[in-house]
């Protein structure tokens, strides 16, 4: 099992409440352990707000940062929601830099404490994301009526009704303050499809589709059975990572060896190039290998010019030229880059 990146996983370094989502007590392997919580790295997407703040940082959360709020914030002042609010992002945060982080956990100790009430007595199996809402957003004096009310007698009937009560009780609470109680889906969905995630086997035949688009650069690949076992190898092995473009296709894939520390593939579908999606799945390789010493790579040589958007991505993250590793299955010169460890110092 492993171990926890941050203490309080119920609050997410972005300033997220995690604890009030309703990931966070779906049953089964779908269930998000909370930022930072026990095998976070297995269960979510990649986060670069957590590798820069807990990781590199050291920090519980981004309120601890003299930079806050850096540019990393821009999204929540779209207004765009995941499975949960992101509108108290920037009030969780200057609360937790004004009260410190124990009050903050400590309030909203009773909003989860309210919110598991609400499901044990008023989820008719509709409502969980509704609630959750309901506990991040309303003010906790309000909740405490609510739930007050929670806590009289109702008898004969049925859980459907009861639901039904409930949410025009915090409709009406939420009406009086001003407050609406709705997800804004619509920018987070783009969002989420750039995000850097792990391969499933279902990525395969799209592995195989970008593949062939860079043969004439890499050679024979995709009859291959020794790069076809590769794929499906580097994705039981959770080493491979693919980045989606908005209209939901795999537009770039990127490969590591752990055990070497080097990245072993990288390619972005032409269509989808220019939006960055080659840098974003090379900062994934570095997370993930930066900790265990210099990183390698094999790119092509800077005498080639089809590769020098190739060699200025490196470049850019940090990489340098190693020594030359002579031509590659498709008769091209390449090179051998490195990115020497980085110390940070918290």
């Amino acid at each position: 099992m492993t171990d926890k990146l941050k203490k309080y996983e119920t609050i997410a370094a972005c300033g997220i409440d995690c604890g009030l989502c309703p990931r966070f007590y779906t049953k089964g392997s779908s269930a998000c352990p909370g930022c930072g919580g026990l095998n976070f790295k297995e269960k979510h997407p990649s986060c670069g707000v957590l590798t820069c703040c807990v990781i590199k940082s050291g920090f519980e959360t981004c309120a601890d940062c003299k930079d806050f709020p850096c540019p990393r914030f821009k999204t929540e002042g779209a207004g765009c929601d995941s499975f949960v609010t992101h509108k108290k992002m920037f009030s969780n945060l200057e609360n937790i830099k004004a009260n410190g982080i124990k009050h903050f956990i400590e309030k909203q100790k009773i909003r989860i404490d309210i919110l598991i009430n609400l499901f044990a007595n008023y989820d008719d199996g509709r409502a969980k994301s509704f609630f959750c809402q309901t506990c991040a957003l309303l003010p906790i004096d309000k909740l405490q009526e609510i739930h007050n009310e929670t806590q009289k007698a109702v008898t004969n009937v049925e859980l459907k009704e009861m639901t039904k009560l409930m949410r025009k009780l915090i409709t009406e609470t939420a009406n009086s303050l001003g407050i609406e109680l709705k997800m804004n889906k619509k920018s987070y969905n783009k969002i989420k499809r750039q995000m850097v995630s792990l391969l499933k086997h279902e990525d395969y035949n799209a592995w195989i589709e970008i593949a062939k688009t860079v043969e004439p650069l890499f050679g024979p690949m995709v009859d291959s059975q020794e790069f076809q076992s590769g794929i499906r190898y580097c994705i039981e092995n959770g080493s491979s990572y693919g980045i989606e473009h908005t209209d939901g296709k795999l537009a770039g894939i990127i490969a590591i060896d752990r055990v070497k520390n080097e990245i072993l593939w990288l390619a972005v579908n032409e269509t989808y190039r220019g939006n960055k999606y080659g840098d974003k799945l090379v900062k994934k390789a570095i997370e993930e290998l930066e900790k265990n010493g210099d990183i390698f790579v094999q790119t092509f040589a800077k005498s080639v010019p089809e590769g020098k958007s190739a060699i200025i991505l490196y470049e850019k993250n940090d990489f340098v030229e190693l020594r030359n590793a002579g031509k590659n299955p498709a008769n091209i010169e390449t090179i051998i880059m490195t990115r020497k460890r980085q110390m940070h110092c918290l």
